[in-house]
């Protein structure tokens, strides 16, 4: 028994000696195990770690997929309220016309009431008189008897005249009461429909908060953005300059973003075709970072959840209509001559006390905060070189980069007059003081009239 114990020894030492080197340089970074630790059970341990990890990057992965679907439902549901919101907002200023064309028919059909029954009044008083005592009035009746005899006669022949004018006065008082009905039937309801849009407009925000809660929760705002924004204001003295600079920066971005996709979906694709390690050898990458790489790929696919152009965005018709983006008046046309001898490059709607703003057709944030003297601007980059540029916004509820879909609310107006939109077209305005929004829509950095897409009706004429 003693020879085969001094021959097994010599040869056991550097067997796991050199297991224990091999293990050490296989993965750096690890301590060498004791030799209690069999190269089998280090070669199951990296193959756990290295199954985890591909775990949790494929839970990214379904994270990233969920959170994106919920995106567009809650895009698809703002949509929705938001098209309900901007209907109701024109039946309410609607009413608000009628009413104020039925309260000055009512103060006109008054008025002729009133002086129909001053002079019916008077015709009365006096045949009343007469028919008192009609005998005394020959007498007392002062000059000759025959002209008191032909005053009876022709008060006899007026009161056919005047059951007609009766008649009328009731016609009239019935019109008067018809229409004061008709009046309050339309306050009743113009106040139910303000109750409506209340709620609409609550659901709008809900559905924003969680639009912003989806938001925080894939990505933190970007302070490079903000940066490189806020740099792009400074140094623009004027919208075209400001949109001349956001193309080059879109280029140059959309290139950068491209390359980084693309190293992405390469660093998952080697994560998910990584294969099973049984046992690591000095030459054998480790598989630790490759795991990570996957799920730092995912990480950044998170990261890029709010600005990822979603599925079926459309480019910008050369023709048809679009969403008008605020219900209202037009008070500057396009091309119109301003008070300073400039052509309007855009439009100019007289909106309602904190009107929904809708994204006129899908296109992406290109810029959203204040600029100059224009107060909170926003620019949306469409497919196919067009741009819309919005101002007047009290708020603006996306941020740059954020992708939207036509009609999605981008905003809401202020409650009352501001002089943005003096500012943006150069001109004083007729919108009363009334909120006003300034619409431009550019093609490839020239701008265009608007109003051949806007769907007609939907922007009343100076009204």
């Amino acid at each position: 028994m003693q020879p085969n114990r001094r021959l097994t020894l010599p040869l056991f030492r550097p067997v796991g000696l050199a297991l224990a080197i091999l293990i050490g340089i296989g993965l750096p970074g690890h301590h060498v195990l004791a030799q209690t630790t069999t190269p089998s059970d280090e070669a199951q341990r990296v193959e756990t770690e290295l199954k985890a990890e591909q775990e949790r990057s494929r839970a990214l992965e379904t994270k990233a997929r969920q959170l994106s679907q919920e995106l567009e439902a809650l895009r698809v549901q703002l949509v929705t309220v938001a098209k309900d919101t901007q209907s109701r907002e024109a039946l309410i200023s609607n009413l608000e016309l009628q009413i104020e064309e039925l309260r000055a028919e009512t103060d006109q059909r008054r008025s002729v009431l009133a002086e129909r029954h001053r002079q019916l009044t008077g015709t009365l008083s006096a045949l009343t008189g007469l028919s008192e005592d009609a005998p005394r009035a020959f007498f007392l009746y002062p000059g000759d008897p025959l002209e008191a005899v032909r005053g009876s006669i022709l008060l006899r022949a007026a009161i056919p005249v005047i059951g007609e004018r009766a008649s009328v006065l009731r016609e009239d008082l019935a019109a008067l009461s018809a229409v004061q009905k008709d009046l309050n039937g339309k306050l009743q309801r113009l106040n139910q429909e303000d109750q409506s849009l209340m709620q609409d407009r609550a659901k709008i925000e809900s559905l924003l908060e969680k639009k912003r809660a989806l938001y925080d929760e894939t990505s933190q705002a970007s302070r490079k953005t903000n940066e490189r924004l806020r740099t792009l204001t400074e140094k623009s003295a004027s919208l075209k300059e400001l949109m001349a600079a956001l193309e080059s920066e879109r280029k140059a971005r959309e290139a950068q973003e491209a390359a980084q996709i693309q190293a992405e979906e390469d660093a998952r694709k080697q994560a998910q075709n990584q294969p099973s390690v049984t046992l690591p050898t000095p030459n054998a990458p480790p598989p630790e970072p490759i795991a990570k790489n996957g799920e730092a790929a995912q990480l950044a696919a998170l990261a890029r959840l709010p600005t990822r152009k979603p599925d079926g965005i459309r480019p910008f018709p050369d023709e048809g209509v679009v969403t008008a983006p605020a219900v209202g008046s037009l008070i500057v046309q396009y091309g119109q001559e301003t008070t300073f001898g400039q052509i309007s490059k855009g439009i100019v709607v007289a909106t309602r006390p904190g009107a929904s703003v809708l994204s006129p057709f899908d296109g992406k944030i290109a810029f959203a905060g204040p600029f100059r003297d224009l107060g909170q601007v926003l620019i949306i980059e469409h497919d196919g070189g067009y741009h819309t540029v919005l101002a007047g916004f009290q708020r603006i509820d996306v941020a740059t980069g954020n992708w939207v879909l036509a009609g999605e609310p981008i905003g809401i107006m202020p409650q009352e007059y501001s002089t943005v939109s003096e500012s943006a077209v150069g001109t004083k305005t007729s919108g009363g003081n009334r909120p006003q929004l300034y619409m431009e829509l550019r093609r490839g950095g020239h701008p265009v009239n608007p109003l051949r897409w806007i769907t007609a009706g939907s922007i009343r004429m100076n009204g």
